[in-house]
């Protein structure tokens, strides 16, 4: 688990919902989550356990970047339609209403996503199912010193 964490307070906001399917309009509409699975599952990374969506966490004055990440796959191509991209995920740990939550940081690598980014200072979370989180909700977002870098200058 966490070796040295550091934590700080995060609002759940709108996502393009692309990754859950929920997206009026895209080609995805199992999820990208669901559809990217088991390419991660072939390469070490069950995500099983875990709700096929990702939290969007607003960090407010915060930027975070992974420098060490659990988990790395470049160049993966996990749809026809989309060229091959890299992904890194980190540990974290959910705080909602004192309940704890296993995430990870999911992090498709902006140079070569092709649609959907986000702003600067907002990170997507996969994590289990969480009972009444809806947007505008403030969570707890605990992460390994060793695997991310928590900045004020985005």
């Amino acid at each position: 688990m966490m070796k040295t964490s550091i934590s700080t307070t995060a609002t759940i906001v709108k996502g393009h919902q692309v990754a859950s399917g929920n997206a009026s309009s895209t080609v995805f509409s199992a999820g990208t989550i669901s559809l990217q699975a088991p390419y991660f599952n072939q390469r070490g990374l069950d995500l099983s356990s875990y709700y096929f969506a990702t939290l969007n966490c607003n960090l407010g004055p915060h930027c975070l970047t992974i420098i060490k990440p659990s988990y790395c796959f470049k160049n993966l191509k996990w749809h026809a339609k989309v060229p091959a991209e890299t992904f890194s995920f980190a540990d974290c740990e959910v705080i909602r209403q004192g309940v704890h939550y296993h995430g990870l940081i999911y992090q498709p690598h902006v140079e070569t996503k092709i649609d959907h980014f986000q702003d600067k200072n907002v990170i997507e979370v996969i994590a289990p199912f969480i009972e009444n989180i809806h947007y505008q909700d403030e969570v707890v977002l605990s992460f390994d010193t060793e695997q991310v870098v928590l900045r004020t200058e985005c």
